[in-house]
């Protein structure tokens, strides 16, 4: 048996055994619907009916500019992923603190035109006795 073939193999006893998990953890209907994917039905908390479709891929790896694929390397982009997760929780994170320090100046802006006014005010009326 060939590589492709072999993987294939195996990727279809991974899907048909993900088919079967679902089933039993979900008491549902799982259905193939291509050769390395299925879906199962599933209903949100408002009653509305979607789906889940699943895919089982074997990747390849990026494309060689002299032919072929370079290898897959399952880990290496599970950390950029998380390099990725933890770049966008820190981004998000400045945001907030961006927003919060905006707000407050305004607020420290206001009080500041409140006072100011307030002490004009009091000037014009003394120097207009």
């Amino acid at each position: 048996m060939g590589k492709e073939s072999s993987r294939n193999t195996q990727k279809n006893e991974v899907l048909e055994r993900v088919m079967n998990f679902l089933r039993m953890e979900y008491q549902t209907d799982v259905e193939k619907v291509d050769t390395s994917e299925a879906m199962m039905p599933a209903v949100d908390k408002d009653g509305n009916e979607f789906y889940y479709k699943i895919a089982i891929t074997v990747p390849r790896g990026k494309r060689n500019p002299e032919g072929g694929y370079t290898d897959y390397n399952g880990y290496e982009e599970a950390k950029v992923y998380k390099e990725i997760c933890a770049d966008n929780a820190a981004i998000k994170k400045q945001k907030k603190e961006n927003e919060a320090a905006e707000k407050q100046r305004k607020r420290d802006a206001k009080k500041t035109i409140r006072e100011l006014n307030a002490k004009g005010l009091k000037k014009m009326i003394v120097e207009g006795e």
